[in-house]
């Protein structure tokens, strides 16, 4: 199966072009919920290489004279 790709030069002043955040329950929000399990944030999005939904984590691409952790802000409240 032959796969396309593409480079990004998006890179900005950070030096990066993507995020990937890892979103798990603030510890106050578990202690209110006395012995709730840790959980971490995960997205279904449907991915035409495979054909099918696949779990990811919230991601996305670092705009132009954003800080990353901005970006990775912004992308989890996209998700």
């Amino acid at each position: 199966r032959a796969w396309e790709t593409a480079d990004r030069t998006t890179r900005g002043a950070a030096g990066v072009d993507g995020v990937c955040v890892i979103a798990r329950l603030a510890e106050w929000e578990r202690a209110v919920r006395s012995a709730a399990p840790e959980r971490t944030v995960l997205v279904s999005q449907f991915r035409p290489p495979v054909g099918q939904y696949v779990l990811e984590l919230p991601a996305g691409l670092v705009d132009a004279a954003e800080a990353p952790a901005t970006a990775a802000a912004r992308e989890l409240k996209e998700e």
